[in-house]
């Protein structure tokens, strides 16, 4: 950390020397591309103020984590799995997940650096994010990102330590388009598997230092790699004038080729000093180290009939190869699976929009796994205000990834043969830019549903449940005061196997208003987030997953953070009391069972952008 703040520092020095005067519109254009066919999905860039303080992406996913950031985190809405992110990282994929995808272009070489620091020395925290992206011609581009953070917690062992790297580039030529990412990606956890008696937080208040902890020398080892290449070739196309001086390529007919690259290794390592997994010792009854590892390849090839064409929609068809291998206690597995795609698609008009997608696995481990998901997008905009409406619906059929079928460790061993599972869902979006209002309304179902249950083993219910949820986001404003809400209402049919809180809400009030001759923007508010009682899950270190509990439930405390935002042309500030009430309201801020969030804390953090 010190040699990352020492270049921190250096790089600062050389990069204000060379600023020049800001200009009225950002150079930068950012979006994000996952799969085609969908459209590019505009984002805003690290310029704003905005829950400038809210650097970890916990509460705005609907994600609990274990009370020290970097922690293993579960999430406390439903969602279809993401295929594209396996078991053994789910619970750390929202660290990954925050801009996996993301895309530049930039008239000017554009830098933004993120540090965020505790002001406690022995409990303390450090993040620092480095950001670089430039265009080596006004079609190519690379970007490099790196990443480091250190959180020490407030209870015994309980230090987490992630970094990251991150190289990506696009070419969006006429007749040739390239996307493109590599990430590395490492987590080293400190496993204490949570406070021996949660009763002595709830019942006094006694100083984090002198909890019991249920393992002291437990930890956990994460090494994740990410690749993923998509282009674009053109076969026809033809130019069209836009005036007599100026002409457009259209491409009509298209080859398309990529694939995604993932490998991910998880040891866990600790000593037999407790009786947390109840001495259930399969290969060493004096210490632990056990080693998994998957490795995950997917290509595609498909030939792709543009919007450019008398029907103006166009057309996809391919084919899908997926390879993967699994290794467990000297145990090799690989499995080659074989499949096409179909699809229709609007995605390029400026008010109707909308998208078919049909995959189908024909031979091999995913034989019989099936896809279906499609959206329309209707978007109205007048001179004020821009509304727009969306409905997105999917189907999918799939079978139990390796590790919920089979499994091998110190301290757990499973062998099931559990039925193909079914996902559906139906959602309604709505957006109101004008007034600052949108929701998102509909419902999930899953049928053989496959869950942790009490004794932490896989388990499988044979029924359909469904998940009903109504989102909301509405934000006020009245002079210089602002107040933001966002909050989400769900319901599981089976609460004993699928158990989710039934309100979750984000509420925030602010007063805003411009300093030091009008160039010094500030915000001065508090946050509240909140949730309603329910049977949390409990983790298991050595397994890295969630299970069932019917002991304690969690939730009913409004957990409360103050701050001061700052913003100065290129530069953003903060500084954040973190759960301010501490002590003065009833001591049940778990996240999850024996768990407890860090006592009061507060932050200081910095976003600066260069453009140069």
């Amino acid at each position: 950390m010190k040699t990352l703040l020492i270049l921190l520092l250096i790089f600062i020095g050389f990069r204000v020397l060379a600023q020049n005067p800001d200009t009225l519109s950002s150079p930068l254009r950012v979006w994000s591309f996952d799969k085609y066919p969908s459209p590019d999905a505009p984002v805003t860039a690290d310029t704003i103020i905005d829950n400038i303080y809210d650097f970890m992406p916990f509460h705005k996913n609907y994600v609990s984590f274990l009370g020290n950031n970097g922690s293993a985190t579960f999430p406390m809405s439903f969602t279809p799995p993401d295929e594209n992110i396996p078991s053994l990282f789910k619970p750390w994929q929202v660290y990954f997940n925050e801009d996996r995808s993301y895309f530049y272009n930039t008239r000017k070489p554009y830098s933004n650096i993120k540090f965020v620091t505790g002001t406690s020395k022995d409990k303390g925290e450090q993040y620092i994010r480095i950001l670089h992206t430039q265009n080596i011609t006004p079609k190519l581009n690379i970007s490099l990102k790196g990443l480091s953070h250190n959180a020490i917690g407030s209870y015994l062992h309980q230090e987490n330590r992630s970094s990251c790297f991150r190289f990506s580039s696009n070419y969006t030529g006429e007749k040739y388009k390239l996307y493109a990412y590599y990430d590395l990606e490492k987590f080293k956890l400190s496993e204490n598997g949570g406070i021996v008696h949660d009763d002595y937080i709830t019942d006094s208040l006694y100083k984090p230092d002198n909890l019991s902890i249920h393992l002291g020398f437990g930890k956990n080892i994460i090494g994740f790699r990410n690749g993923f290449l998509h282009q674009q070739f053109t076969l026809i196309g033809k130019k069209d004038s836009i005036d007599s001086l100026h002409t457009t390529y259209k491409s009509i007919l298209e080859i398309h080729h990529g694939g995604r690259y993932q490998w991910i290794k998880k040891i866990y390592e600790d000593q037999a000093d407790t009786n947390f997994y109840k001495n259930n010792f399969l290969v060493d009854s004096t210490q632990t180290h056990d080693s998994l590892q998957s490795e995950h390849i997917t290509q595609y090839v498909s030939l792709v009939l543009t919007e450019n064409n008398p029907l103006k929609l166009g057309f996809l068809a391919g084919g899908l190869y997926d390879q993967q291998s699994y290794y467990h206690i000297h145990k090799d597995t690989l499995y080659n699976s074989y499949g096409f795609q179909v699809s229709v698609f609007k995605i390029t008009d400026s008010v109707f929009n909308g998208s078919f997608i049909y995959e189908n696995w024909i031979s091999g481990y995913r034989k019989g796994n099936s896809k279906i998901t499609g959206f329309l997008d209707y978007l109205i905009k007048h001179p004020r205000d821009t509304v727009k409406f969306a409905l997105n619906a999917s189907f999918i059929s799939k079978n139990p990834e390796f590790f919920e079928n089979s499994w091998a460790s110190n301290n757990f061993i499973w062998n099931n043969n559990f039925s193909q599972q079914e996902y559906s869902s139906a959602f309604l979006t709505f957006y109101d830019k004008r007034f600052s209002v949108g929701f998102k309304t509909g419902i999930n179902t899953v049928k053989n549903y496959i869950y942790f249950d009490t004794l932490g083993l896989p388990a499988q219910q044979g029924h359909t449940i469904k998940i009903t949820s109504f989102e909301l986001y509405k934000n006020f404003t009245w002079r210089h005061f602002h107040q933001n809400n966002k909050l989400l209402v769900q319901q599981s049919s089976n609460d004993s196997v699928l158990r989710i809180p039934s309100y979750i809400g984000i509420h925030s009030i602010y007063y805003q208003f411009l300093a030091f001759k009008k160039v010094l923007k500030v915000q001065l508010g508090a946050e509240v987030y909140f949730f309603t009682k329910y049977y949390a899950p409990r983790y298991i270190p050595a397994t890295g997953s969630f299970a069932l509990q019917n002991e304690r439930k969690t939730g009913a405390y409004p957990f409360t953070d103050v701050f001061i935002n700052l913003h100065l042309k290129r530069a953003c500030l903060f500084f954040k009391l973190e759960h301010a009430n501490y002590s003065l309201s009833p001591s049940t801020y778990f996240l999850a069972p024996h768990y407890p969030v860090a006592p009061r804390t507060l932050k200081f953090g910095v976003s600066w952008n260069f453009y140069d």
